[in-house]
């Protein structure tokens, strides 16, 4: 299961087209998908596998968006790129998770969320019992909304 980090859209002024990169990551490999759209349909779609490296991500990003300014295209309001990737790349190397951090996957099973989070599977329990979640709530939150 991928786990989406980010997503940039950017457009261009007084056109309606896009061209929206999304980060995502499964297991311990990271992809890039760039759609370009135009008058709501999808004209290109390109996926490929990246570096597991968050500096040569990085770098790459801050091309990338020279590149698409360099066209005419600005970053959409509501995306900041930097904070993002910064975000991602400490929550990854972050040594204690909190349990805000955490409650956000609690939606997904353990693996996928582990995963996410960019931890093991062990890691992420022992880090729930220490902040006193003895289970992984996916089945309980899973059975609430289907009975809602």
């Amino acid at each position: 299961m991928a786990c989406l980090l980010a997503r940039f859209r950017f457009k261009r002024p007084n056109v309606e087209s896009f061209v929206t990169l999304e980060l995502k990551k499964s297991g311990q490999d990271m992809y890039a998908c760039i759609m370009g759209q135009s008058c709501s349909l999808t004209v290109f779609t390109v996926e490929c596998k990246l570096k597991p490296d968050a500096e040569w991500v990085r770098d790459c990003m801050a091309s990338f968006k020279e590149q698409m300014e360099a066209e005419g295209f600005i970053l959409d309001e509501g995306t900041n790129m930097e904070s993002a990737l910064a975000s991602h790349s400490a929550l990854a190397k972050k040594a204690d998770l909190t349990l805000h951090e955490i409650s956000a996957y609690f939606h997904l099973p353990v693996k996928a969320a582990a995963s996410c989070l960019g931890v093991s599977q062990t890691y992420l329990k022992i880090i729930c019992r220490r902040l006193g979640v003895d289970r992984w709530p996916f089945r309980k939150v899973a059975s609430v909304k289907k009975h809602m």
